[in-house]
């Protein structure tokens, strides 16, 4: 586990890998060794370049989030875990009485119904690796990614940068 805003930073200095490069859910202190070894590889630093970003801003509403996803950005969140089951929708049920820590999720789009996320625990969770959160579980901390190649020096809430997607 780390805080968002660390993986932000990381993003932001070093870029970030495909999820093929790196797939699965692996834990620290075995994601650790398997991150530095393969930036150990020249050729594995440079791709991380291809998905580096200028600037991470955090999203501190439902609105914000809505625009950053609109604007092709994906949202790094966290939210409460517990006991869930996945209905026939795809939608995650939660037992809210449940809950066991933070968890990461990547917001990609949103419908009636709830978030669209991508989970990290591989394509056996829900569709894919996809499923639908529910408005009603709180999404606790939220950002937002600006490509490094629009051209934008800082980062201005007023204005419509282009977003890359950090979830390959």
């Amino acid at each position: 586990g780390m805080y968002l805003r660390d993986a932000c930073k990381i993003i932001k200095e070093y870029g970030n890998v495909k999820n093929t490069d790196l797939s699965g859910n692996v834990e620290m202190p075995e994601a650790g060794h398997i991150v530095t070894d393969f930036i150990k590889n020249k050729d594995n630093l440079k791709n991380l370049q291809l998905f580096k970003v200028s600037a991470y801003a955090k999203c501190t509403d439902a609105d914000a989030i809505k625009l950053a996803l609109f604007n092709g950005s994906p949202v790094l969140a966290s939210m409460y875990f517990s006991n869930y089951t996945i209905n026939s929708k795809g939608e995650m049920e939660f037992d809210e009485t449940s809950k066991r820590g933070l968890h990461g999720i990547m917001i990609y789009g949103w419908n009636k119904y709830g978030w669209l996320v991508q989970n990290s625990w591989g394509a056996t969770f829900g569709n894919n690796g996809r499923c639908v959160v529910p408005y009603s579980h709180a999404v606790l901390e939220a950002w937002s990614f600006v490509d490094e190649k629009n051209g934008v020096q800082d980062y201005d809430t007023t204005s419509v940068p282009k977003f890359i997607s950090i979830i390959i």
